[in-house]
């Protein structure tokens, strides 16, 4: 009795065991391998994509000298930026409205410094509209997954019907220079 090559065998289509010769035209080293459709800036590696968190830290509106501090879920984006998802409703929309002015330090789960990371200056731009604003939303789920659904809830839990990330805050970083340099 001769049995077929290639994994076949003569009980048929529905026995385990049976795999039927596929004849690829094409052999392996010409596949091309699917490749997302990913920034460059959402790869492993990247400080604001490896990053858990990013630690927002915005002057207080009185004259107190004293700055907040806040946590949020951090994505890279285009020339060395960064964004993050804020509500219309929150103090931080408005103080960020009236001084763009922030120090950002990458986090990690928590909302604490990451060990290593150090602080950024940089300038904050809100946006409500625009192809940046729909890539972050897909960004975070990308990136996030669950624990965006998990933001969302801690903040209707904290905040009631406000919006939840409706605008859009992206942080240009400037070089931090040495004084006298």
């Amino acid at each position: 009795m001769t049995y077929p090559a290639h994994g076949g065998s003569l009980l048929g289509s529905r026995v385990h065991g049976y795999t039927p010769r596929r004849d690829n035209p094409f052999p392996a080293a010409h596949r091309v391998l699917a490749v997302p459709d990913r920034p460059s800036e959402w790869q492993p590696g990247m400080l604001w994509w490896d990053a858990s968190t990013v630690r927002v830290t915005y002057p207080r509106p009185e004259a107190s000298g004293h700055w907040n501090t806040v946590p949020h879920l951090v994505l890279p984006v285009e020339n060395g930026r960064l964004a993050f998802r804020i509500s219309s409703h929150s103090s931080e929309a408005g103080h960020l409205a009236r001084d763009r002015r922030v120090i950002v330090q990458a986090g990690d789960w928590h909302g604490e410094p990451a060990l290593g990371s150090r602080q950024h200056q940089g300038m904050a731009e809100l946006l409500r509209i625009g192809p940046l604003v729909d890539q972050v939303r897909t960004g975070m789920d990308t990136k996030y997954g669950r624990r965006v659904g998990l933001a969302r809830l801690a903040h209707r839990l904290a905040m009631g019907a406000a919006p939840y990330g409706d605008i859009v805050v992206v942080v240009t970083l400037r070089e931090n220079r040495l004084p006298g340099l």
